[in-house]
Order: C-alpha cells, then sequence, then structure tokens
C-alpha cells in the first residue's frame, strides 16, 4: 500500500513539467508585453509609416547601396555621399554593436548561472538592455538606409528594391 508521501511525490513528478511550462510561457507573455508598452529612443529622426503596422523586413544597412552601385548605376558623386553616410553609420553604430555583443553575452551569463533560480522579474531586467540596445541599432539602421536611398532617383530605388 502506498504512503501519503509516495503520493505526494508521484504527484509532483507528473505536475512538475507542466509548472515549468507554464512558468516559461509566462515569460514570454510579460517580456513581450513589455518590449510592447516601451516606446523605442529615437537616435535620428523616425520614419513613420501608416497607421497600420507594417510586416515588412529590416532596412538593409547602407553598405548594400554601394556593394550594388553598379546595379543601380549610381553616379560618382551618389557614391562618395553614400560612403560619406556609411562612413557615419559605422561610427555610431560600431560602439552599439559592442554594447549589444556585450549585454547579450552578459545575458548568457546570467542565464548559465540562474537557470531555473531566476525570477520573471530578474530575467526581464536582464533582457531590458539587449532588447534597448537592439532597438536602438535597428533605428540608427532605418535612419540611414532612408538618407542612402533618398539620394537615389525612383529609378535606381527601384532596382536596388528588388
Amino acid at each position: 500500500m502506498k504512503t501519503s508521501a509516495q503520493t505526494t511525490r508521484r504527484r509532483l513528478i507528473i505536475i512538475g513539467p507542466g509548472i515549468v511550462i507554464a512558468l516559461i510561457l509566462a515569460l514570454q507573455v510579460a517580456i513581450s508585453r513589455h518590449q510592447a508598452t516601451m516606446s523605442p529612443p529615437i537616435i535620428e529622426s523616425q520614419v513613420i509609416g501608416g497607421s497600420q503596422e507594417q510586416k515588412v523586413a529590416p532596412p538593409r544597412e547602407i553598405g548594400y547601396i554601394l556593394k550594388n552601385a553598379n546595379k543601380a548605376a549610381l553616379t560618382a558623386q551618389q557614391k562618395a555621399s553614400i560612403t560619406k553616410l556609411r562612413q557615419e553609420y559605422e561610427s555610431k553604430s560600431k560602439p552599439m554593436k559592442a554594447d549589444l555583443e556585450k549585454a547579450s553575452s552578459d545575458f548568457q551569463s546570467f542565464m548559465k548561472k540562474t537557470g531555473k533560480r531566476a525570477s520573471i522579474k530578474e530575467i526581464q531586467t536582464q533582457t531590458a538592455q539587449v532588447s534597448d540596445l537592439s532597438r536602438q541599432l535597428s533605428t540608427l539602421r532605418k535612419a540611414y538606409w532612408q538618407k542612402g536611398i533618398s539620394q537615389l532617383d525612383k529609378k535606381q530605388q527601384k532596382t536596388l528594391s528588388n
């Protein structure tokens, strides 16, 4: 005959994985809600689209225009101007990329150390910096992409969008 302790232990073994899955899902929901409520920091003038959220791929880095200069038939003046923009972008984005890499590494170290013992609040705190830096870098990339393509004519823009 089973004792009360054995029955309790068996129930915990059966219920335990379900609790872990529920906590993981709750964490994902909490993080997505937190990110949705945060307004992105503005580094450069932000391009605001229509009222509906657009489902498009993230903008390319400005260097893409120079890599496809022959395809887009850029003039020497356009190449020089976009090269200058790329240099500005790289000087601004390099420290941000380094900070993002460090923050990501710190988060991975944190998760390895704490594992299942970390609270949702601690995990949110650790992911906030990674999320913010990623958003800032994306905003910067978008701003410089817009500056770059604004120097092209409609035909060149269409060529690069394909």
